[in-house]
């Protein structure tokens, strides 16, 4: 339920996200439901962090979370976020992490020669790892303000 919580929950993005961390002045804001189906927000940062928002378009607490990503800079595309969770009998949780996209033939060559696969294994275990030390702290009632 915790990791969920997390995910679905815009607001808690800036406590675990690598690119908050990249850009501490970037903003967030929400704009929808604050948590679950409809919940929305717009960020905007610098350059590397771009502007962009994001919505929940499919949920099934506490499995399953479809994001559905429009980035507006630095260049434009549309993509989906999917994560699923599977809780274990040790008490620790699975986590499946799913980006959908467009690829553009530059995407594509970088992809070729594994260039891209290691950029976005990168990126994607920066956020685990921020996840994973926020959900090593106790529990608490709302970590971030919106």
């Amino acid at each position: 339920d915790r990791v969920y919580a997390e995910l679905e929950d815009f607001g808690r993005w800036r406590t675990w996200s690598a690119w908050a961390a990249r850009d501490p002045a970037m903003t967030l804001r929400l704009t929808g439901a604050r948590t679950g189906m409809g919940a929305a927000c717009t960020w905007s940062g610098d350059r590397a962090t771009g502007s962009g928002s994001m919505e929940v378009v499919h949920a099934v607490p506490p499995q399953r979370l479809v994001v559905r990503i429009v980035y507006r800079s630095p260049r434009e595309l549309e993509a989906i976020l999917e994560f699923e969770t599977r809780p274990r009998p040790d008490g620790n949780t699975d986590l499946d992490w799913a980006f959908h996209g467009p690829a553009s033939l530059r995407l594509r060559m970088l992809d070729v020669v594994h260039l891209l696969g290691r950029q976005v294994r990168v990126e994607m275990s920066r956020n685990l790892a921020g996840l994973g030390r926020v959900l090593a702290q106790p529990a608490a009632e709302d970590p971030s303000p919106a």
